[in-house]
């Protein structure tokens, strides 16, 4: 059965910026993400039945209309899972972005947000833009000390959640649901 998750879509000029940025960091072992598949994962579900993703994108879209659009930009390198996934951090509007996912979480555990959130990790906003073949300390490690610098074409306004369906490596759009809700004074 297919898994469900439910992220920002990254616009594609940004996903392409990432995308070069991390190639010139990078040597060839290294898989990177295609652009237009650039994400920031929020929850992920795992399988959900075909009868309950409009339940599930319901509970997505009240939770949506509550945030405001979100200012983001990419930020500092990082990597993963014993060094095998490379990435770049988020800055901007990041404690409204943790808030929103925590949110999400509990307006939807009953579809398997619980246990994604329940493994005591925190979460750390990322943009995944690469995966190592196999564990290499070179590639990995020079890629996560690494300075970059960002320009304003790299900042994004983040104005819609995506419930995805993921099936054999192929993402599904199921629902785009809209930030909607006022801004406050204090991000």
């Amino acid at each position: 059965m297919p898994t469900c998750f439910v992220a920002v879509t990254v616009p594609p000029g940004v996903g392409g910026s990432l995308h070069e940025r991390a190639r010139a960091m990078v040597g060839p072992e290294v898989r990177l993400v295609p652009p237009d598949r650039t994400h920031l994962t929020l929850v992920y579900y795992g399988e959900v039945a075909p009868a309950a993703v409009g339940p599930l994108g319901a509970s997505i879209a009240a939770v949506a209309a509550d945030c405001p659009p979100l200012r983001l930009a990419p930020g500092s390198a990082g990597r993963f899972r014993d060094g095998t996934v490379l990435w770049f951090g988020l800055t901007g509007d990041t404690v409204r972005l943790a808030r929103l996912r925590d949110d999400l979480v509990l307006a939807t555990a009953g579809f398997g947000a619980a246990t994604a959130a329940g493994d005591g990790a925190p979460f750390v906003p990322h943009l995944t833009v690469a995966r190592l073949r196999r564990r290499a300390a070179g590639p990995g490690a020079a890629f996560a000390g690494a300075t970059v610098a960002w320009g304003a074409s790299d900042r994004f306004t983040a104005d819609r959640l995506t419930l995805y369906r993921s099936a054999g490596g192929r993402y599904e759009v199921l629902d785009e649901l809209p930030l909607a809700g006022e801004p406050s004074s204090g991000g």
